[in-house]
């Protein structure tokens, strides 16, 4: 009796036992299933996208197959060849928003996008993109910009900025970003669009204890300037429009700057070659891009 009595306590004990088992892989399940949603939940372009560390090549941009730049020009837009990077794989497209759409007497409404991805955290000296956009009027433009941690907005690429106006395929161009004397820590980047589309493929950063030192920040700005100056001037050639350009006192401003001479000072609406005009006859239809950006 006290055996068959001390089997059945045993048994009732392995059975609770069991019970206990089973509550907890459930509840180990329900937490890996969890940790599945989340993970699921996460933005793709977050998820796809990836980084390595590895060293630049040559800089290019092209226009419907043509240079935009020179090849000595080229390497003022871009982070210097050979010096090492961490490169982000982004691999997003952003498309203006044609429900912004205006009729011929209204201001038509700019896209704005965030690029979102892991962003380092550490200081850098430079960023530079890799890509290709398409204008699709006279009056569009795509815009990269860089937005540090004092809110302080760079340009790292515009369309209007390097005269764009059909499709362009750029790898590591950059405008206000391409060398800094302080280090930088990135806060956002950002994309402007109106009436075109870009790809972003790679974000190049470079370390700011990798920095240049061939060259101080003024020094390459200066370089910069000068070659939008010979830019300018051939397409005002080339397009036999009646007005000069050259150095004044706005073409060397910052485009957070520029943005200021206007009454929007959201997005800069003047078109940008207007800064290097000298004198002359200059008219709607005149601009470099063929229309004034409204």
């Amino acid at each position: 009796m006290n055996n068959k009595f001390k089997s059945m306590k045993l048994s009732f004990l392995a059975f609770i036992l069991i019970i206990l088992l089973v509550i907890v892989l459930s509840g180990c399940n329900d937490n890996i299933a969890g940790d599945a949603k989340f993970r699921k939940s996460l933005p793709d372009r977050v998820t796809k996208s990836s980084s390595s560390l590895e060293t630049l090549d040559s800089a290019s941009i092209l226009s419907t197959g043509e240079n935009v730049l020179s090849d000595s020009d080229v390497n003022l837009f871009s982070i210097k060849k050979d010096t090492p990077v961490e490169k982000k794989v982004i691999n997003e497209k952003f498309k203006y928003d044609h429900d912004t759409s205006y009729s011929s007497d209204s201001i038509p409404e700019v896209s704005h996008f965030d690029v979102n991805f892991n962003i380092p955290s550490t200081p850098i000296s430079a960023i530079s993109v890799s890509g290709n956009t398409r204008i699709y009027s006279s009056s569009g433009f795509a815009r990269i910009i860089m937005v540090d941690s004092n809110n302080q907005k760079w340009l790292i690429l515009g369309s209007d900025f390097m005269f764009i106006d059909n499709y362009a395929q750029f790898d590591n161009i950059c405008e206000e970003t391409c060398l800094f004397d302080s280090p930088v820590i990135v806060k956002s980047i950002e994309v402007e669009l109106l009436d075109s589309k870009i790809e972003i493929d790679k974000i190049n950063f470079q370390s700011f204890t990798d920095k240049r030192t061939d060259k101080t920040q003024t020094d390459l700005r200066t370089e910069q300037h000068n070659a939008k100056v010979d830019l300018v001037n051939y397409y005002v050639g080339k397009k036999n429009l009646d007005w000069t350009s050259g150095d004044t006192t706005v073409s060397k401003k910052l485009y957070r700057d520029l943005k200021q001479l206007q009454y929007d000072t959201e997005t800069l609406r003047i078109p940008y070659e207007f800064f290097f005009y000298k004198g002359g006859v200059y008219t709607v239809d005149d601009t470099i891009n063929g229309g004034l950006r409204r």
